[in-house]
């Protein structure tokens, strides 16, 4: 199997995500994944390289030996076994395997992925690669015809990325599609998320300096294609389509950003510009009130969203509606999806909300996954609105409306409460906000008079 930078990109991002000392081993030896790991490695990381063939330990050996590495002697080690047969097994942080595991049996990936589990500490990636659809081919071959999915003949790494897969993601500039798995075997805890870094490289490519979403190749073929048609047909407006492919590397950049991680703030999760910061009740969310902060995205904003706090998405529905101006109040009324992050203080929820031209939503984290502070975690094309809601009484809001806001930089809110407060004042919240949705009049705020979307008003003697 032939490694391309992006292949050697999507088997190592999983690596730079911890914050902490991070321990790093390889299975098999590839000069293009160490030469990237080296480039990245800190003074308190370690890496470890196991490399069970004669001539592929030499020839590394000799490489390393070139790189002059005689002062990091201490952080990279290099064995001639499986890591699985050392005396004194270490744990890591992440487990990379370049061997193409399609090609192996069901006994041999079983025995691989089962020993690199014992070596993984608690919240551990495991990253495997294997050619597209290729067991899929030979199952067919093999059946006659038929796909079988009994018992006896599901595929090891099948029952392994059912149960443990973390994402999955597709790399397509290799000589064949490969799939790159991402294995996660301990249960994900909100707590966990707060050690994880945000990262640059999922969903987006580089296009030479520019960095742009995934989504950008949905429209380049087309309209490559349309330019190649029209500039042999002679036309005279050939180059139209590559003004309207330039149009949509704008809409759809990607810029890198540093994340300044802080658990007591609230970063924003989107550009633009905020509209409003109001106490309301979601029928979708419960009868609890909330602390909401409305922002617009214009269509010269960026238009990747960013997850305000670190914790793990307990929930992300979508929720039919209209398509009114994103800008105008009655816009909460639109389609919506909602991303439920549960912390250590509370949930915090994420609504992406379409507008009249921006129709379309990506969401790119699923349930049960950990999205650090900052991290990408959607999309909405061309524009539109983003609603941060915040439990009640327990963020301070630091933003107005008319403020200009970026995603992952400019803090809206501050929590108030430490984890031990929250847990000693619980009832006493919980008899202030039953209060004051006995004593607050609830009316519907739509000039239609639709009682799905409820603004509660707070009165003056709160």
């Amino acid at each position: 199997m032939l490694i391309t930078p992006k292949l050697c990109r999507s088997l190592t991002q999983e690596t730079y995500r911890f914050r902490e000392a991070r321990h790093i081993l390889i299975i098999g030896s590839h000069p293009m994944i160490i030469k990237r790991l080296l480039k990245r490695l800190r003074e308190e990381d370690t890496l470890m390289i196991c490399e069970p063939h004669n001539d592929s330990f030499i020839k590394l050996r000799r490489k390393l030996a070139k790189r002059r590495l005689k002062h990091k002697n201490v952080r990279v080690k290099l064995y001639n076994l499986h890591p699985w047969e050392l005396e004194q097994r270490p744990q890591f942080n992440s487990i990379i395997i370049t061997q193409d595991l399609s090609k192996l049996n069901d006994s041999s990936i079983t025995h691989i992925i089962e020993s690199c589990q014992k070596l993984l500490v608690p919240g551990g990636c495991l990253s495997c690669c294997e050619v597209a659809f290729s067991r899929r081919i030979r199952r067919f071959s093999l059946a006659n015809g038929r796909f079988i999915r009994s018992q006896r003949n599901v595929d090891a790494l099948d029952h392994y990325v059912d149960s443990f897969q973390n994402y999955k993601e597709t790399v397509w500039n290799a000589v064949f599609p490969i799939w790159v798995h991402n294995l996660q075997f301990t249960p994900q805890r909100s707590s966990m998320a707060s050690s994880l870094m945000p990262s640059e490289e999922r969903y987006s490519f580089n296009i030479g300096k520019l960095k742009v979403s995934k989504d950008v190749l949905k429209f380049a073929p087309w309209l490559l294609a349309a330019t190649g048609l029209l500039k042999k047909l002679k036309a005279s407006f050939w180059y139209l389509p590559l003004i309207i492919l330039s149009g949509v590397l704008a809409f759809l950049r990607d810029p890198k950003r540093s994340v300044h991680a802080e658990p007591d703030e609230v970063l924003s999760a989107c550009d633009g510009e905020v509209m409003d910061v109001s106490t309301v009740s979601e029928p979708c969310m419960g009868p609890t009130p909330w602390l909401r902060i409305s922002a617009f995205l214009s269509i010269t904003n960026v238009h990747i969203n960013r997850s305000p706090v670190a914790g793990k998405v307990l929930e992300q529905f979508e929720v039919e509606g209209k398509h009114v101006i994103a800008n105008k109040y009655r816009a909460v009324h639109n389609h919506s999806c909602y991303t439920v992050i549960e912390t250590d203080y509370g949930q915090v929820v994420v609504a992406q909300r379409v507008g009249l031209l921006a129709r379309r939503i990506f969401n790119w984290v699923g349930r049960g996954e950990l999205v650090a502070q900052g991290e990408r975690y959607g999309l909405i094309r061309l524009g539109s609105r983003t609603d941060i809601y915040l439990p009640l009484e327990r963020y301070s809001v630091l933003v107005k409306p008319g403020d200009k806001i970026k995603a992952g930089r400019t803090v809206v809110a501050k929590r108030l409460y430490t984890p031990e407060q929250l847990a000693a004042n619980a009832q006493q919240r919980q008899a202030e906000i039953d209060a004051v949705l006995e004593t607050t009049p609830i009316t519907s705020d739509s000039e239609e008079g639709d009682r799905h979307h409820m603004v509660m008003r707070e009165t003056e003697d709160r």
